[in-house]
Order: structure tokens, then C-alpha cells, then sequence
């Protein structure tokens, strides 16, 4: 018996192999070390002169940086740097000093491994051996507007290569010097505040000590600056006004979209497991008649440090009752920026859209961390809108999934939400699952987005291998926490706290802080391992911190004060 010829095609619609458009930028070493004059972050540099790549965060991560939108698959000498965990610097890993070729090819290449879907890097290290070489190289930049020792700033950088006998030998080392003075542009109608794009550190002091001894405003003249220029010379207005933004200024900024929360998340992750970070535990504020677990008003406070401190409360209410009775979203919140230089406050923001994203956010950090690499299945119990943020993120930042389990109490609620779901991305399979335990057995990656007031989840239900992101708290037996090969926690102190099920589980001698495997900021920065085998049940217990509310609304704020986004408010 004879079989037809099979044909595969690598695009959707039939085409021959050598047809698909794709595109090759290819730079050298010697372009490469003109173009990161300017800039030493690779990512930076591929995006001056790669059409269609979007320049990253500008953090220690190359989240965001993009081939038309999509991601890129970064390969060095052939060997890929990629993987679903752990994909956040495989830019920021490679000192463009050590590299003799770069190539970009555009369009999607799935025949070079996962994540290409916009397209690869292929780095090709420089090589050792041959005639003794040696090159210096030696850079100095400064700002413009003034030429002091604090501003300057430096790189020097020595190469050898050669052969000696059967030894092939490189020797490379460098240091860099960052300048701190910093050129800040501000809004041109902000009236005297906009001082030629010059932002003076001493001019707060001068026209506050100008408008004490005089009735009109002070004559200023821009001056150069003397230091860096932090987050609070940004916020600290001389007349106190408050930048008010609505949902829709969020969603102008990319609110909606999931990547500035998971940027943000990472980095509020990394400076939490610094202990960069004052946050106390969050009061909740309830009243007779109010009965059900989520009818309850939580106040957030916070102060998180970093390269640019801010303060803030997050001050968010729910009642059950609200979707039915009113037609309104269950939860709803504000927060509050205070600059953290005056403790004035500088911003209100409604709060429930950026609580949701963030929320769903520290679900995809987490399973880049603590999922198996290889995980095409996800869970979702409740299909409200906390699982509909959580399941887009977790889409858009893990395009391996195919298949998404659905349950929920409402019949309704599931069919509508896979309609919808499979609508935005026509490429998952939504199935909607009888029970909740059919459709837990049937994932490798399961959220819970409930409002239950009781545990029902079972660990006989879970998949060896399995990871629970336990996002509505209440959900897992406690069981899970015990036979769990780790289990993690976003803060102990947050999550150990009265009536909590970590607590009640102390109290029981059932669980304690030693047997926490560790806080996810541990595992974000390297202090802790995360998943180690593909076997391992791995459950989180996120509580919900006010500092992830806290770096994300500063990410918005910094983004609507540079594009002038929002409504200025008259504070005194």
C-alpha cells in the first residue's frame, strides 16, 4: 500500500517554502560598535536599525522588545537562550563587546524553536584564536548643559585574542561609568514651570523664597543641572495640583494590555525580595450586614523605593451582590500617589482595571518561574472579570497554549465567557468543563478566580507536574498545602496574617515559615530556585500586595506626565 505524497506548508495558507516573506538585518562588529556609542543596552541598539523591532523596557529585562509586535527568539552560536520561564534578559546577558555578527531575520521562523514567532536574533560570538589581536576602546559622553565631574561619564573596554601553541585564548574586560546629571523635559504648558527642557534642582527653593518676599512671580533663568534628577524633582509642583486618570486615560496608555504590568510587576517583585519596601498590613473594613467574604472595603498604603520612590494607597471596596443587584462590577477601587520627597499627593487613578492586570500580571511572572516549560492546558475556575484578565495575559504572554478548561457555578457566565474568549484569540480551544474538578484534572496550569467562601479543590485532582496560582485564596484545601512539593507565597506576613488559611494552618501545626518554600520576589531575582522537575505540584498563594498596585500606577503616572494624559486638579 502506497501512500500520497504529504504536504506540509509553514503558513496558514498554502504557499511554497521559499515564498513567505522574511527579511535579513545583519549587523557587524564594527557597525556594532558605532551604534552602541550612544547606548551599551543591546536591546536599545537592535531597535535604531531594525525595522519593526520596539526598543524594551529599558529595566534589566527585555520585556517588550518585539519584532512587529511579536516575540523574538534569541539565539547565540546556534544555541537558544530561550525558554518559557526564563526568557526575561536574554538580551541583557550579552555584552555587545563579545559579539562579531549579528542577524536579524524577520518573519516567523518556528523551524529555529519556540518563541519566533516574530522572528530570531542569531548572535555569532567573536572567536578566539588566530593572530594575536588586540583592540581598545574608550568612550565619554556628558550632558550638554553642563560639563561637570558628575555629569561625565565613561566606558573603557580591552580585547586579546590569539593562539598559543594548541590554546586558543580571549581576554575581554571593561568598566563603564554612568554620568548622573540627567536632561528632563516638561510639558511646555505648564506655564514658568517649562524652563527651556532644563529641569534646575535649586529652583523650587528659589521661587518658593521669591514668592515669600514678593507679590509676582520670580524671573528665572535655567540653569545647569548639579545632580541626578529622581522621581520626586519630577512631582514636586511648586503650585499643588493632582493628575486625576479615568479607566479610558489608562486604557489610552496601554492599560489594557498586559505587558507594562508585567514589566512592572517584575521589578516590584525584585525590590519587595530586596526588602526596598515599607508596607503594612492591609486593614479591612466591614459592617453588620455585610456578611460574605468579599463584601469588605481594604485600604493598600505602601512605600516602594527604586530609581524612582513613590507612596501610595490603594483603597478598594466590593460587595457580592453588585454584579446582579446593580449591573456593576463586583469590585471597584482608587489610588493614590503621594511624592515621596513632600508626601503631598501628586495622583488619583481609578484603581479597578490596574488591579485586575496586575493581579493577572503576578500570575504570568509566576509561571514563566514555576510552570513546566512544555504546558499547552490551563484551568480557569469563576469566569468573571478577574479570569478574564487573568487567561489574556496568561495568552499573550504564553503563546504555546492551546487549550483553555472553563467552569463556573453560572452556566451562563462559562458560555459566555468562552464565546468571547475564543473570539479574541481564535487559535485556543475553550472547553467547558462539568465540574470543577474535571476541569482542574485536565490542566497543567490552574487559576482560581472565584468568590468561594470554601475550599473545594482536592490535590487527588491535580496532575503531577501541576501549577496552582491560588489567585481567589479561599479555593485550595489545605490539604494542598501539605502535600505540595512547594509552595509559595507573594509576602508571609501579608498571607500569615488572623482567619487567613496559611495562618490557620500555623496555628494547627500544620505549616510554618520553614516550610514556605519562598516568596516569589526570591525566585524573580535568583535567591531561590523555582520549578526544578517536571513532576514538581507547585502551588501559589498570592495574596495581593499593595506594592504591586503601587509600581504599576507608577508606570502610568510617569507614562501620563510625559504625554499629557489626564486632568489636572487644583489641590490648595
Amino acid at each position: 500500500m502506497q501512500l500520497e505524497p504529504i504536504q506540509i506548508s509553514d503558513v496558514r495558507t498554502h504557499s511554497d517554502v521559499v515564498q513567505p516573506t522574511q527579511q535579513v538585518t545583519v549587523i557587524d562588529h564594527d557597525e556594532l560598535q558605532e551604534l552602541q556609542t550612544g547606548s551599551n543596552n543591546l536591546a536599545t541598539v537592535l531597535s535604531k536599525v531594525v525595522p519593526g523591532m520596539a526598543d524594551s523596557s529599558h529595566t534589566i529585562t527585555d520585556y517588550g522588545q518585539t519584532l512587529r509586535g511579536r516575540s523574538v527568539l534569541v539565539l547565540v552560536d546556534g544555541v537558544p537562550l530561550n525558554t518559557n520561564r526564563d526568557s526575561a534578559r536574554n538580551l541583557a546577558s550579552v555584552d555587545p563587546n563579545n559579539i562579531e555578527k549579528i542577524e536579524v531575520l524577520r518573519g516567523s521562523s518556528a523551524i529555529y524553536g519556540s518563541g519566533a514567532t516574530g522572528g530570531i536574533v542569531s548572535i555569532t560570538t567573536r572567536p578566539a584564536g588566530g593572530e594575536p589581536r588586540a583592540e581598545t576602546l574608550f568612550t565619554m559622553t556628558s550632558p550638554l548643559s553642563h560639563l561637570s565631574g558628575s555629569g561625565l561619564g565613561g566606558q573603557v573596554q580591552q580585547f586579546f585574542s590569539g593562539s598559543h601553541g594548541a590554546i586558543d585564548y580571549e581576554f575581554n574586560v571593561g568598566a563603564q561609568h554612568v554620568g548622573a546629571s540627567r536632561i528632563v523635559t516638561l510639558l511646555p504648558d505648564r506655564g514658568e514651570r517649562y524652563l527651556e527642557s532644563v529641569y534646575d534642582n535649586d529652583w523650587l527653593a528659589r521661587i518658593a523664597a521669591s514668592r515669600a518676599n514678593a507679590a509676582g512671580p520670580a524671573s528665572l533663568n535655567p540653569s545647569p543641572l548639579h545632580r541626578s534628577t529622581r522621581f520626586s524633582d519630577m512631582t514636586s509642583h511648586v503650585d499643588s495640583d493632582l493628575l486625576y486618570l479615568g479607566r479610558q486615560d489608562l486604557i489610552a496608555l496601554g492599560g489594557d494590555r498586559s505587558q507594562p504590568y508585567v514589566e512592572a510587576i517584575e521589578e516590584g517583585l525584585a525590590l519587595h525580595a530586596r526588602r526596598d519596601f515599607a508596607q503594612p498590613l492591609k486593614p479591612y473594613l466591614r459592617w453588620r450586614g455585610a456578611d460574605h467574604i468579599a463584601d469588605r472595603i481594604i485600604a493598600m498604603p505602601c512605600y516602594v523605593g527604586g530609581e524612582h520612590p513613590i507612596a501610595g494607597l490603594k483603597w478598594i471596596g466590593s460587595r457580592q451582590h453588585n454584579p446582579s443587584r446593580f449591573g456593576k462590577e463586583r469590585a471597584s477601587a482608587v489610588i493614590v500617589l503621594n511624592d515621596a520627597q513632600t508626601n503631598y499627593p501628586v495622583a488619583i487613578m481609578e484603581g479597578g482595571l490596574i488591579s485586575g492586570m496586575r493581579t493577572a500580571a503576578i500570575t504570568a511572572v509566576a509561571t514563566r518561574h514555576l510552570a513546566r516549560d512544555d504546558f499547552t492546558d490551563v484551568a480557569c475556575i469563576g469566569c468573571g472579570p478577574i479570569a478574564r484578565m487573568q487567561m489574556h495575559t496568561l495568552i499573550e504572554q504564553f503563546p504555546q497554549i492551546r487549550r483553555v478548561h472553563l467552569f463556573d457555578l453560572s452556566c451562563e457566565a462559562m458560555r459566555g465567557f468562552s464565546h468571547a474568549l475564543t473570539k479574541r484569540f481564535p487559535q485556543i480551544a475553550c472547553e467547558e468543563a462539568a465540574s470543577a474538578e474535571q476541569a482542574v484534572r485536565s490542566g497543567e496550569v490552574v487559576v482560581t478566580c472565584t468568590v468561594a467562601d470554601a475550599p473545594y479543590l482536592q490535590h487527588a485532582w491535580l496532575k503531577r507536574g501541576a501549577f496552582v496560582c491560588n489567585v481567589s485564596i479561599m479555593d485550595v484545601h489545605k490539604e494542598v498545602y501539605e502535600l505540595a512539593d512547594k509552595v509559595i507565597v507573594d509576602d508571609w506576613d501579608q498571607s500569615n496574617r488572623e482567619k487567613k488559611i496559611i495562618n490557620q494552618l500555623v496555628l494547627e501545626g500544620r505549616f510554618s515559615r520553614e516550610r514556605l518554600h519562598a516568596e516569589l520576589g526570591e525566585i524573580v531575582i535568583g535567591e531561590r530556585p523555582g520549578r526544578e522537575n517536571h513532576d514538581e505540584i507547585i502551588l501559589l498563594n498570592p495574596m495581593g500586595m499593595a506594592l504591586d498596585d503601587m509600581v504599576c500606577a507608577r508606570h502610568f503616572y510617569r507614562l501620563a506626565t510625559q504625554r499629557g494624559v489626564g486632568t489636572r486638579l487644583p489641590l490648595l
